[in-house]
């Protein structure tokens, strides 16, 4: 059954996942983009299924306002938007920003507002957001602790972080071989050098070192993680954090 509030492909741009050999194309793809569309379906229901366990950590109480930082394509900000009354959201790439913003407006989503930003240097004002969710983007940031102050900072002193990231193992350099010989293949003028090199396009931090930055900066109230399969496998973790008291 679909979930109602994930946008499907007929939703954003005609054409944004068509192959291009351009730095812009480059973009979509790192933000993820095909992830929830093109991909294998292993990848497809995995990258789903993170943003259900993530609505579920988040609960059900309508907050005021929410921050998605590096919301990529956009593609949480339709549940985001059910779930608070105001939702930010920023990335770093204009390109991303542009589907999210043609999505939004063909959704008729009216409490999203997004901006092209840098995550490390947000134009909010202290104490925003009663929410900030960071799913995804902490592996592409390499001054890990520099980005989770600024998120301290935005958020209200009784209010909640959400990030999640991937779990670099065996299983998960699995599906990026399984992707290496599907999906990346027809793009390998693009993204021959991280391919070619089995890395994680894009991805500067492991998941220790963010486990660690983040258990510095924010005191962690829940942990969760997503399995390739019951029991075992380990491939993606989800932290729900609070401010320190100061």
């Amino acid at each position: 059954m679909k979930n109602p509030y994930f946008p499907q492909l007929s939703d954003y741009p005609a054409g944004m996942l068509t192959p291009k050999k351009n730095a812009s194309y480059a973009k979509i793809v790192e933000s993820s983009g095909p992830a929830y569309f093109y991909k294998n379906p292993i990848a497809r229901f995995l990258f789903k299924r993170r943003l259900k366990k993530a609505l579920k950590m988040l609960g059900a109480d309508k907050s005021v306002a929410a921050l998605d930082a590096g919301t990529g394509v956009g593609y949480f900000l339709p549940a985001l938007a059910a779930r608070f009354q105001r939702v930010d959201a920023i990335d770093y790439h204009r390109e991303s920003i542009e589907c999210a913003e043609f999505m939004i407006k063909r959704k008729n989503i009216g409490n999203v507002h997004l901006m092209v930003g840098d995550i490390l240097k947000m134009p909010y004002a202290d104490n925003a957001f009663d929410a900030v969710v960071c799913l995804s983007a902490l592996e592409h940031i390499e001054n890990l602790q520099e980005a989770l102050i600024e998120m301290k900072r935005v958020l209200k002193p009784d209010g909640i972080l959400l990030v999640g990231y991937p779990m670099e193992n065996l299983l998960m350099r699995f599906f990026l071989w399984l992707d290496r010989r599907t999906f990346f293949k027809k793009y390998e003028p693009i993204f021959a050098g991280s391919v070619a090199k089995g890395e994680v396009m894009g991805h500067v931090s492991s998941w220790r070192q963010i486990d660690q930055c983040l258990e510095k900066v924010f005191y962690v109230t829940k942990k969760d993680y997503i399995a390739a399969a019951p029991f075992f496998g380990r491939i993606y973790a989800l932290r729900l954090a609070k401010r320190y008291v100061e």
